[in-house]
């Protein structure tokens, strides 16, 4: 029985990255190509995520700190901090105004709703010149006013939390393996 709904689990991860991320491609390139100009530009990419969604963000700042596909330098990241000081603000928002410039990118990942702190994070970035990427679920809120037209927005079509955190992952690894291709011509 319990080998029965492992198997079913997995066939489920599958079928979305088959049927998503084939989709996806354009824009999980114009992320990569994004994020990989901006660090050639002396920019720095600004990392966030909710909820479960964080911890993809975290690989994410992993994998270009700690020498992902081959042997090069680290990679100019900063994983925003969660959470929330005393007036309600939270400790990302304040990062964001302290530590971006207009180089910079951000790069959220959501969950199936843009959550009140992800949108501030966008309106900062907004404000700040910033390119922001959204690698999320289905994104109802996400609206004209929300991206701007220089955004980059990668919606996973499913109400799977581990389809949607699984392809996160596959999204992840693939912008950090093609960042790599792009500055240091590594294989992918």
């Amino acid at each position: 029985m319990i080998d029965q709904s492992l198997i079913a689990f997995f066939h489920r991860a599958q079928e979305v990255r088959e049927e998503q991320l084939e989709r996806l491609v354009p824009p999980i390139a114009a992320a990569a190509e994004a994020c990989a100009d901006c660090l050639i530009n002396s920019g720095k990419l600004l990392l966030a995520g909710d909820r479960e969604n964080r911890h993809i963000g975290s690989i994410f700042a992993a994998l270009l700190t700690d020498h992902y596909l081959i042997d090069r330098p680290s990679l100019p990241c900063i994983e925003l901090e969660t959470g929330f000081i005393a007036s309600g603000e939270s400790y990302a928002a304040r990062q964001l105004r302290a530590l971006s410039n207009a180089e910079d990118c951000l790069v959220l990942f959501t969950a199936t709703s843009l959550s009140d702190q992800m949108k501030t994070l966008l309106s900062i970035g907004r404000s700040r010149g910033l390119k922001s990427i959204v690698i999320g679920g289905n994104q109802p809120d996400l609206d004209p006013f929300t991206l701007s037209h220089d955004d980059i927005s990668i919606m996973i079509e499913t109400q799977s939390k581990s389809g949607l955190l699984d392809s996160q992952m596959a999204i992840a690894l693939a912008i950090a393996g093609l960042i790599d291709l792009q500055i240091f011509g590594s294989k992918l």
